[in-house]
């Protein structure tokens, strides 16, 4: 049932999904043909004309996604040190406020250079569709809601 796809076809989604989680098979990947070789490859009647330059909208997206894929080790420091800061501050025979001052500071310090790094961003905004959302009330429901409140 398993069949690999055809040669000149293009691969389903299935397929490449299925191939980028075989983990085990780490140096095998499956080659994703690229759209200048599409288009090559279409008869002349079949291109479609481009109407403007921009991207496909999961293009952009995807490469928005894939941007923000670095691992978040300063933000993950400053955790570490706010947790050990927080850690000096609990009741001890020995306890004195220097050491979770100080360890306070480092964790401020590695807060501010992975803002400054950018390392945590927003997502971006969806972007907006042309659908209208109808806004329609339900009368019983608010009714009972406003009886029963």
């Amino acid at each position: 049932m398993d069949q690999p796809p055809v040669a000149n076809k293009e691969p389903s989604v299935l397929d490449y999904l299925k191939d980028r989680l075989k983990f085990w098979k780490h140096g095998q990947k499956m080659e994703l043909p690229t759209a200048a070789s599409n288009i090559a490859e279409m008869p002349k009647e079949h291109i479609p004309e481009m109407e403007s330059e921009e991207p496909d909208v999961v293009v952009r997206s995807w490469a928005k996604v894939s941007q923000t894929n670095a691992w978040p080790w300063r933000s993950l420091l400053a955790l570490f040190f706010a947790l050990l800061g927080q850690r000096a501050f609990e009741p001890s025979p020995n306890r004195t406020a220097t050491a979770g001052l100080v360890l306070y500071g480092f964790a401020l310090a590695w807060l501010i250079l992975a803002y400054l790094r950018r390392e945590w961003r927003l997502a971006p905004y969806p972007e907006t569709g042309n659908g209208s959302d109808p806004l329609r009330v339900r009368r019983l429901p608010l009714i009972l809601s406003i009886i029963l409140s």
